[in-house]
């Protein structure tokens, strides 16, 4: 019979069991039975790691917060504008007496 998977036992059914390995048929119906349980198994095993992998790598994705990159997401882009602004004047400085 060769390496076989637990999916394909099911598949083919007891009957190569019996043919080719000379099992009786009632404990080629187990097996069949449980490669069964345990392709179902691992099927919801696949899934639930492939469910959690999708999961961590749409976080990894994700840039993490930060308070500055919040406040810098609220407000608004400036803009520019097409006539040219004057520079601000310098501020003044009190002068003591």
């Amino acid at each position: 019979m060769g390496m076989v998977n637990v999916l394909d036992v099911e598949e083919v059914g007891p009957e190569p069991l019996v043919n080719e390995l000379g099992l009786e048929r009632g404990l080629a119906r187990q097996i069949v039975v449980r490669c069964a349980e345990a392709a179902k198994q691992a099927a919801a095993t696949r899934q639930a790691t492939e469910k959690k992998k999708s999961a961590d790598s749409r976080k990894s994705k994700k840039p993490e917060s930060s308070p500055e990159a919040d406040q810098a997401a609220e407000s608004p882009a400036p803009t520019e504008s097409a006539e040219p602004q004057a520079p601000a004047a310098p501020a003044e400085t009190p002068q003591e007496p």
